[in-house]
């Protein structure tokens, strides 16, 4: 039997066990008292010695008893010791009935020490060993001076039973390290997947550390910027630098527009930490469809040059209608945000579209939010989802962007079980494809 079929034989027969028999080397251990039952019964078969026979038979039974003992709750050591002992006594009486010292039934001393070092602790296996020379010594003792039992002719049969006794013991010799190096090798392998895991999480947490400092030291700069230009203004205003009215309001503009920037900001700032505290989704039937024309109205409404178009997947105007499950303030997010990157990165004039679908193979709904201007290299498309990662920090001040608009689209759209991607339009520009499961997000995101 190899340690693997071994281990798979193991994990069979642990659920039929008795109940305190389950954990640990205490399966192994349960088998190696069956054993030594076992061999009990044999060798009570198989023993030339008549007078004998009752001895093996008593302490297979006694062997039975202490096992259903630990069974209804005796302690683990106390059960060890006290079948270790009965063993010896057992032991000392075979080889006294069969030659004493020169009795193979001592060889089954060597195998006492064993089950203590493994199954209780090396002090208690130390101390069995100590106990096992003793016997030995008294064995020889009592052998010098001849005060053992007339042996019987030997034969075939003694032959045939020291044999077995020498066959047995070794094998048991061989066993019970056996048995404990696959318990050694399980908690070995268990304490390397949990390193494993430790370290997982150990470098989990320093990069979030690493993030957490950079998110801080990114907000600390954002808002200083704006804040920067505030004072300066003021403190103009306040030294009399502004003179005409014209200056004094080109000065008030520039303090509204930052004080818009961060109020965009800290409203981002906001829905960000939201979306971190995992919120249960409030979910319901979401036409997608409706959201799209919607936003597409909004859009007109802001920028009354530009075209919007809500299309099917492949362009034409036979929009479906797509219903999903989901939180509709969320998904109205997810196109606004999409929407604005846009806007923010296209020319003006330059048109866009709305593309609603399914993939009913997949169980999805997809939303492509279309434009025509320069792209985004592949080189950081998997990079624009992180909270302020920009390509062009000037462009993006001068457009109004707070850095974190795609990164609210990504948490939403992984909070509702789905994936954004980018891709290059056909012709030039960036494509935004948001995929969402049509059912919702599984009970266990809720």
């Amino acid at each position: 039997m190899t340690l693997h079929s071994l281990d798979v034989f193991t994990a069979w027969v642990i659920p039929y066990l008795p109940k305190r028999f389950r954990e640990g080397r205490l399966p192994y251990l349960f088998f190696v008292v069956w054993l030594l039952i076992a061999v009990m019964v044999v060798l009570a078969v198989i023993t030339p010695y008549p007078n004998n026979v009752p001895v093996p038979l008593i302490f297979a039974f006694f062997l039975f008893v202490l096992q259903a003992l630990y069974s209804w709750g005796l302690p683990f050591h106390v059960s060890v010791y006290i079948g270790l002992a009965g063993g010896v006594l057992q032991v000392c009486f075979a080889a006294w009935m069969s030659g004493g010292i020169f009795s193979p039934r001592m060889a089954w001393l060597a195998a006492v020490p064993l089950i203590p070092f493994y199954a209780v602790s090396r002090l208690a296996g130390l101390f069995w060993l100590g106990v096992v020379l003793l016997v030995e010594v008294v064995m020889a003792y009592i052998t010098w001076q001849a005060w053992l039992p007339a042996n019987p002719t030997l034969g075939a049969a003694q032959v045939m039973s020291s044999f077995a006794t020498y066959s047995v013991v070794t094998l048991i010799v061989i066993t019970v390290p056996f048995l404990y190096d696959s318990l050694f090798r399980q908690a070995y392998n268990a304490s390397l997947q949990r390193n494993q895991e430790l370290e997982e999480k150990r470098q989990e947490l320093l990069g979030t550390a690493a993030m957490r400092e950079q998110f801080i030291a990114t907000v600390s700069h954002e808002l200083r910027t704006p804040l920067v230009s505030v004072r300066g203004y003021a403190e103009l205003y306040r030294m009399g630098a502004l003179q005409t009215p014209e200056e004094i309001g080109q000065a008030m503009e520039r303090i509204e527009a930052e004080a818009i920037r961060m109020g965009v900001l800290v409203e981002d700032l906001l829905e960000l930490a939201r979306l971190d505290e995992t919120r249960p989704l409030v979910l319901a039937e979401v036409n997608l469809t409706i959201v799209a024309h919607d936003a597409s109205m909004d859009v007109r409404a802001q920028d009354p040059e530009r075209m919007v178009r809500v299309v099917a997947l492949d362009g034409s105007d036979d929009v479906p209608e797509v219903m999903i499950r989901a939180e509709e303030n969320k998904i109205r997010q997810v196109i606004t945000n999409l929407l604005g990157n846009a806007l923010r990165f296209t020319d003006s004039g330059s048109p866009l579209e709305i593309a609603i679908g399914t993939n009913a193979g997949a169980g999805e709904a997809l939303i492509a939010i279309v434009d025509h201007g320069e792209g985004i290299p592949e080189s950081i498309r998997d990079k624009i989802f992180q909270r302020f990662w920009r390509a062009d920090n000037s462009r993006t001040r001068e457009t109004g962007g707070s850095g974190l608009g795609l990164a609210i689209v990504s948490s939403i759209v992984a909070s509702h079980e789905g994936t954004v991607t980018v891709e290059e339009t056909a012709g030039g520009g960036a494509t935004f494809v948001v995929h969402l499961p049509i059912d919702g997000p599984s009970q266990s995101a809720v």
